[in-house]
């Protein structure tokens, strides 16, 4: 194309972007690493240095009252080493990607063992075996090893 052309639609094109107003609302910076949206230098910290460092004690898990197979999948759990759907498309290997419980979402570990409507009825009967010394974990949405 002539360089004249290239120019002419130039021209045309910012004449009608120009005239587009894409809301009345002014512009705005959301900060996303934080809940009320403003940054701040923790915030900003904190994302930077998400999953680098680890503060939970996985040798707790070695030293635990269970049996040898609880205790190897509570460590493999907390180091996202299990072979959930999630994990296995990840490595291109087939299977079927939503929970194989509910069948609502993609399976993950943190799915599977606490937010999975199926894990969450477990949770309140060994609540109620135990006489409420196993916190009720209903809401949850973090992270497998910040539970």
């Amino acid at each position: 194309m002539d360089s004249i052309e290239l120019m002419a639609q130039f021209v045309v094109l910012w004449d009608v972007v120009q005239q587009i107003q894409l809301t009345d609302r002014p512009d705005e910076i959301v900060w996303r690493w934080s809940a009320n949206g403003t940054y701040t230098s923790k915030s900003a910290y904190l994302a930077q240095m998400r999953g680098t460092f680890c503060n939970f004690d996985a040798q707790a898990i070695w030293r635990a009252r269970a049996e040898g197979k609880h205790r190897f999948f509570s460590w493999l759990l907390v180091k996202e080493k299990i072979l959930t759907a999630d994990k296995l498309l990840a490595r291109n290997w087939p299977c079927e990607s939503n929970c194989v419980l509910c069948d609502e979402v993609t399976e993950t570990a943190a799915h599977m063992c606490l937010q999975c409507p199926f894990a969450k009825q477990l949770w309140l009967l060994v609540n109620s075996w135990t006489n409420n010394v196993i916190p009720l974990l209903i809401d949850l949405d973090e992270h497998v090893d910040d539970w």
